[in-house]
């Protein structure tokens, strides 16, 4: 599937093609985001755009350090996007910026581009006016989307805390318990740590205007605060286990 954001007549346009999309020369593209899509999908937008896409397969097997590159024309970047659930999983989206158009590549439904999409759809065009605009909105919301993930896991350490302190014997199931925030907190700080490195890359790119390059500051501010959290959430975890198993 296509889902794409084109300006027209001072207007966001926002249209979805569950198979070949129809794209215009005359418009001006913002955002083409491939979810699911296949290789032909993948073809015309190569060819419309004059881009080369990588695959999901590349984007995961791609080496942490060459996951950000400039050239010329482009940025390209490779992040993982945390999909909450029973078991939360991080997931490889793909970015391309050229000529002021972002390309998104993934393979799963994300709550931070649904809300995203939301935005924009009722946004103004003085609010969005460029892929570069939609890429740091995209972070902004995923990681406002973390930091209601780590709330919630705060909430749980919370109550588990407690049990702890509370039983003569902690259960087995505590333990476990402990053992889950502990590899869902890891989850969430591997995560926020690869957001770091991005928006880290993209406030000295020549690509990112002034304003968007400050908004991407205040979003590393969050960041920095958020890993803090995540350290003090994970070292409070370990003394909890630790209490366990000295009265077990």
């Amino acid at each position: 599937m296509i889902r794409v954001f084109y300006t027209h007549e001072n207007e966001l346009v926002w249209e979805k093609y569950p198979e070949k999309a129809v794209l215009d020369p005359k418009r001006n593209y913002l955002w083409i985001d491939l979810l699911h899509a296949n290789q032909e999908e993948k073809d015309q937008v190569c060819a419309f755009f004059k881009v080369k896409l990588p695959t999901y397969k590349e984007a995961v097997e791609i080496e942490s350090s060459s996951r950000y590159s400039e050239d010329a024309s482009s940025i390209k970047a490779n992040s993982g996007f945390l999909k909450d659930g029973e078991t939360p999983k991080i997931h490889q989206v793909s970015f391309l910026l050229k000529d002021n158009v972002l390309f998104t590549v993934r393979n799963v439904e994300l709550q931070s581009f649904a809300e995203v999409v939301k935005k924009i759809k009722v946004a103004r065009q003085d609010f969005i006016r460029s892929g570069s605009q939609i890429w740091v909105l995209l972070l902004e919301t995923r990681i406002d989307l973390d930091a209601d993930y780590i709330e919630s896991l705060t909430r749980i350490t919370n109550m588990v805390s407690r049990k702890v302190q509370s039983l003569e014997d902690p259960e087995a199931k505590i333990l476990r318990k402990i053992a889950e925030l502990q590899e869902n907190t890891i989850l969430i700080r591997e995560s926020i740590t690869d957001k770091q490195r991005l928006i880290s890359a993209l406030t000295r790119s020549p690509f990112i205007d002034h304003e968007t390059a400050e908004r991407l500051r205040v979003v590393m501010k969050d960041i920095n605060s958020l890993l803090q959290h995540t350290q003090f959430s994970f070292e409070r975890l370990e003394i909890g286990r630790a209490s366990c198993r000295e009265r077990v």
